[in-house]
């Protein structure tokens, strides 16, 4: 069964229906430059939200910084399960967030602009322990609501050997269609599911959720 990760989660509410209606994993983002303001909700929440949600729920905290050692620093002081690591820093840099927490989940968000995606794909899923596939445009990647070319997903899925996320622009309208054509591990959505930036729309994520599993 499909592994559902809803994104941008920025209360505790909203975290908590997650977790009562399926899904597996929340995302967070404690301070990601190009993301809005209202997702942006801090370290000290994050970690509150991360304390308070259930065991089995993995807690995904997304970061754009190209430091390790700011990775290593946010992941410890959030206490989250998995990493997701935005921004395009070098294999080493994986390797020594690894050995410096070796519980930590490392998933490598890679942008499906072309078919140059694979290479990259197989590049990081040699450390990473999953592999996020997501959108991109010219001011942001990832979060962008778009959805890309799922072509070169589904062929990143049969290629590499390490868990795949789908992400980009995916809600109740398109989620059994790209589930069947991709086949990934796991399927992440944010912006599509909420009703105003930053606060999810339940009937949507019940929804999403719902359709996702029953595949």
């Amino acid at each position: 069964m499909v592994k559902v990760k809803i994104c941008g989660i920025t209360n505790l509410e909203d975290a908590l229906f997650v977790a009562r209606n399926g899904g597996d994993a929340i995302g967070l983002l404690p301070e990601v430059s190009e993301a809005p303001r209202e997702v942006n909700i801090g370290i000290e929440k994050a970690r509150e939200i991360i304390s308070k949600i259930p065991k089995d729920i993995w807690a995904f905290v997304l970061t754009d910084s190209k430091s390790c050692e700011e990775i290593i620093n946010l992941c410890k002081e959030t206490k989250c399960t998995h990493v997701q690591v935005i921004e395009d820093i070098p294999v080493t840099d994986l390797i020594k967030i690894k050995n410096a927490l070796p519980n930590l989940k490392i998933v490598k968000a890679v942008c499906v602009m072309s078919e140059f995606a694979i290479s990259d794909a197989k590049r990081y899923s040699k450390v990473a322990d999953y592999i996020l596939l997501d959108s991109r445009n010219k001011d942001r990647r990832g979060g962008t609501g778009k959805t890309h070319d799922w072509n070169i997903s589904s062929e990143i899925v049969k290629i590499i050997s390490k868990p795949v996320f789908l992400a980009g622009g995916l809600c109740p309208d398109n989620i059994e269609e790209a589930i069947l054509k991709v086949k990934p591990y796991g399927i992440d959505a944010a912006s599509k599911l909420e009703k105003s930036i930053g606060i999810k729309d339940r009937d949507k994520v019940r929804e999403f959720i719902r359709i996702a599993k029953g595949l």
